[in-house]
C-alpha cells in the first residue's frame, strides 16, 4: 500500500489527459459538422408548402422542403430558417439542398436570390 500513497500524478500530465478526453468528446459530439464542408451531397429540393407559427404575437412562416438523395430516397421536414409575415417564396420553388450521406436531417439550403 505504500507504493500506492507515494504514487504522484505530475500535472502536465493530468491537463494532457484531460485535454484529450474533452476533444475527443468534442470530436465525437461534432463530428457531423466538422465534415459536413467535405462529404455533403448537393441535390434538388422543392418547397412544397409554408407551416406558420405565432410566437409573442408574431406569425412566422417556415418552409417545409423535400428532396431525393442520390440513392433514390424521398426526405421531408421543415427548415429552421423563417420569414416573418409572409411567405418569401411560392410553394414549387427550387431550392439547393446539401445533406450528409449517412444523416439526411443534417442540410443545409440554397434559397434563390
Amino acid at each position: 500500500m505504500d507504493f500506492l500513497d507515494n504514487l504522484e500524478m505530475p500535472a502536465w500530465l493530468a491537463y494532457t489527459i484531460t485535454a484529450v478526453i474533452i476533444l475527443a468528446f468534442v470530436y465525437w459530439k461534432f463530428r457531423d459538422q466538422i465534415y459536413f464542408p467535405f462529404k455533403h451531397k448537393k441535390v434538388k429540393g422543392v418547397i412544397t408548402n409554408w407551416m406558420s407559427m405565432n410566437e409573442k404575437g408574431v406569425r412566422y412562416f417556415y418552409p417545409l422542403i423535400e428532396y431525393t438523395t442520390q440513392e433514390g430516397r424521398l426526405v421531408k421536414f421543415r427548415a429552421e430558417e423563417r420569414c416573418e409575415g409572409e411567405p418569401m417564396y411560392e410553394p414549387g420553388t427550387e431550392v439547393e439542398v446539401q445533406y450528409m450521406p449517412g444523416n439526411t436531417q443534417l442540410v443545409k439550403i440554397k434559397y434563390p436570390k
